[in-house]
C-alpha cells in the first residue's frame, strides 16, 4: 500500500508541479526553488509555502484514495522518498543506466531546472519519468548534456528575508524582462 501511495502521489504531485509552472501565482512561488543557480542537495530547498500546497493537493487526494496503515514499512518508504529529492537536486554525475526510464535520476531532474528554452516546461516528475512519457514532457538527456540551471532574470534569494518575500516582488520591474513561465504562455516581445 506504501507503494501504491507513493506512485498514486507522484501522479498527483506530477500535475501539481505542472500547475506550479502554468498558474502565474503558483510560479511566483516556485520561482524561488527554480531561481538556484547550483544543484546541490542542501540547495533542493522550496519555498515553505509549497510544502502546505503539496499537503492539500497530493497528500488529501492520496489518503483519501488509498488507505495506508501505520507501521514501519510506510514510514521507511516515506523516509527513503523523502531523501531522494537530495538525490535529483545533486550535482553528482551518476549514471543509473537504464534504471534512468523507472526512477528520474538527477540528470533528468536537471533538465527541468536548465536555463535552455528547449527545456522549459519538461520533466515535472521527481521520483519517476512515467507521467513524463505518458503526457509528452519527458525528455531523456543525452550523454554530457549538463545545462546550467536558474532563472535568466531571476536572482536566487540570498538572505532570509529575499527568500521569504521573492514572491511577492515583481522581478519582471527591476530586470526589465519577463522571468521564465512556460513558453506557450510567455508573451511576445513585442506585448506589454
Amino acid at each position: 500500500a506504501a507503494l501504491a501511495a507513493l506512485f498514486i502521489g507522484n501522479a498527483f504531485y506530477y500535475w501539481l508541479h505542472r500547475a506550479q509552472h502554468a498558474v502565474p501565482l503558483l510560479w511566483r512561488f516556485h520561482r524561488v526553488h527554480h531561481s538556484i543557480t547550483e544543484m546541490s542537495a542542501v540547495s533542493s530547498y522550496h519555498h515553505f509555502t509549497d510544502d502546505m500546497l503539496q499537503y492539500f493537493a497530493v497528500g488529501v487526494p492520496t489518503a483519501l484514495l488509498l488507505r495506508v496503515d501505520s507501521g514501519a514499512i510506510p514510514w521507511l518508504v516515506f523516509a527513503v522518498v523523502g531523501t531522494y529529492q537530495y538525490f535529483i537536486h545533486s550535482s553528482m554525475n551518476v549514471n543509473i543506466g537504464p534504471l534512468r526510464y523507472v526512477f528520474a535520476d538527477n540528470h533528468f531532474h536537471r533538465i527541468h531546472h536548465s536555463r535552455e528554452s528547449q527545456h522549459f516546461d519538461k520533466n515535472f516528475g521527481t521520483y519517476t519519468p512515467i507521467w513524463d512519457v505518458l503526457f509528452g514532457t519527458a525528455h531523456f538527456p543525452k550523454r554530457g548534456e549538463w545545462p546550467a540551471v536558474g532563472l535568466e532574470h531571476v536572482p536566487e534569494p540570498k538572505r532570509l528575508r529575499d527568500y521569504l518575500l521573492m514572491p511577492f516582488y515583481d522581478l519582471r520591474e527591476s530586470h526589465g524582462q519577463r522571468d521564465h513561465v512556460p513558453a506557450t504562455r510567455a508573451r511576445q516581445p513585442d506585448e506589454s
